[in-house]
């Protein structure tokens, strides 16, 4: 019997959807009183989901290595989908790492870990690997999360984690295509 995979529209299915919006007559009191929590559902791979991230028209940055869709250039690690930029001067500042996590678009903490490793490989050639695991390790430890989530980079884990969850539907779309591609079927730890 062959092995079982998933259809990227079987993989569509399993990514979680945003909520429809809540109809007219909400009122404020009745927003205010509203908890909210944070609901991840987590795609782990042993192989980086590769993308070709292209650079913004007229940026005349020299891209130096592409990890996932994080683009390091001579001065910076960017991510040209949302076009944020973090400059190599910039890399020592305390929580990166949560800072991105809040946002709506970051739906891969393994790659930028990777790419945070590499940027500071690129700003300082002469520190010891040794330094730049420390320094990662500072961004995780920097704050408690209120994401009960293990994040690692990739070298620590052996695998790729991506949050579904926070990616556009045509990122989504993509992400399921190469899930597909690659045979993968949605297990439960």
């Amino acid at each position: 019997m062959a092995a079982r995979t998933m259809s990227a529209a079987e993989w569509m299915n399993v990514f979680p959807r945003w909520p429809k919006r809540r109809e007219l007559g909400i009122s404020a009191s009745d927003l205010a009183a509203t908890k909210y929590t944070d609901v991840f559902t987590v795609v782990m791979t042993p192989e980086r989901w590769e993308q070709d991230p292209p650079l913004p028209e007229g940026t005349e940055a020299e891209v130096k290595r592409a990890v996932g869709h994080w683009l390091l250039t001579d001065f910076a690690i960017e991510c040209p989908a949302s076009g944020y930029q973090i400059t190599y001067d910039r890399l020592n500042e305390p929580d990166w790492f949560y800072h991105l996590l809040e946002k709506t678009w970051f739906y891969d903490p393994t790659d930028f870990l990777d790419a945070y490793e590499a940027a500071r490989a690129l700003a300082w050639p002469d520190a010891p690997a040794e330094a730049r695991f420390r320094a990662t390790e500072r961004q995780l430890g920097e704050r408690p999360s209120r994401i009960p989530l293990v994040f690692a980079p990739s070298r620590v884990t052996g695998s790729y984690l991506y949050l579904p969850g926070k990616m556009k539907e045509d990122e989504q779309v993509a992400f399921a295509a190469f899930l597909a591609a690659r045979g993968y079927y949605a297990g439960h730890p």
